[in-house]
């Protein structure tokens, strides 16, 4: 069962998985990154707060 998190705490959490995961080669889809999040971080996100961490790596970048 999932417990509710901090939306900013997910948007960390993806964010991390990005730059553990990806790179100018090899990118992730949102189901992927919902797999990791779900399997590595115990936690659930729903598309809209997946693109705003994509949003965000771009920025970052």
């Amino acid at each position: 069962m999932y417990v509710k998190q901090p939306k900013k705490l997910l948007i960390l959490n993806i964010l991390d998985i990005l730059r553990k995961y990806t790179d100018e080669d090899h990118r992730l889809s949102q189901k992927e990154i919902a797999e990791i999040l779900k399997n590595e971080y115990d936690m659930k996100a729903d598309r809209s707060v997946e693109s705003d961490g994509l949003r965000i790596r771009d920025r970052v970048q």
